[in-house]
């Protein structure tokens, strides 16, 4: 169950990097953090059970398709419990390792990505997760991820250690197919790769229906992946 609470905040203004492949500078553009007196402080994520759905409106350089992911199962890996899903029809994300995978891993504890999976097997991960999120959540938290970043398709020799620097900047009104919701907007500031304002990474979570509702991320053809312009919007949740 969800707490919470009411916070007071003053209106700031913080530069904000978006990210690209080697060494950081800040060179991306600025991003207002909007403090919202009556947005709240949410506790932790949601908690689904097997059987749950999210059916998503994925777009990629423009072409749209619709994809529906299923949790098929919890597991233990390396200490922690994870979700396991299954998507159909698989990813379309053409010079990346992750083209074509039809189910992928998140933590149970944090909802953070793991793994995208083709036939159960592992095309790449990130050690212990993506930390798209650090719960709580409120406008203004900033936090830093670290990972071990695995690439078992594209460039394996890419994988090393890799972090990733986080910041909640809204609580807005977001209209996606499955509704409109009061969502945290959560945008990737920094990485440890070289800094491209062409690569961006931002996802909108509803604590109302507890669950990210829109992500969208573009990656720099210079990227050494080539370039991707991708935005998913949810349809449908059938959350068990």
């Amino acid at each position: 169950m969800k707490r919470t609470q009411r916070n007071y905040f003053l209106m700031a203004l913080v530069a904000v990097t978006l990210v690209g492949t080697g060494c950081v500078t800040d060179t991306g553009p600025a991003v207002e953090i909007l403090m919202d007196p009556d947005a709240p402080v949410t506790e932790g994520p949601g908690n689904y059970g097997i059987g749950s759905t999210w059916v998503i409106n994925h777009t990629l350089n423009g072409e749209t398709v619709q994809r529906t992911s299923t949790l098929v199962d919890r597991i233990q890996r390396r200490g922690r419990e994870v979700y396991v899903l299954s998507d159909l029809p698989p990813l379309r994300d053409p010079g990346f390792p992750c083209n074509g995978a039809n189910g992928a891993m998140f933590d149970v504890m944090n909802d953070g990505y793991i793994a995208c999976l083709q036939d159960g097997q592992i095309l790449s991960s990130v050690t212990p997760y993506h930390g798209r999120y650090d719960w709580p959540l409120e406008v203004g938290k900033s936090w830093r991820t670290k990972y071990f970043f695995t690439d078992k398709v594209i460039h394996p020799d890419w994988s090393g250690a890799g972090w990733q620097d986080w910041t909640v900047v809204a609580w807005e009104e977001v209209t996606v197919p499955a509704g409109t919701f009061m969502a945290y907007k959560v945008v990737r500031a920094k990485g440890n790769w070289e800094t491209s304002t062409e690569d961006v990474d931002m996802v909108w979570y509803a604590p109302e229906i507890t669950t990210t509702i829109k992500g969208v991320w573009h990656r720099s053809p210079n990227d050494g992946y080539g370039g991707a312009e991708h935005t998913w919007e949810l349809v449908s949740a059938d959350l068990k």
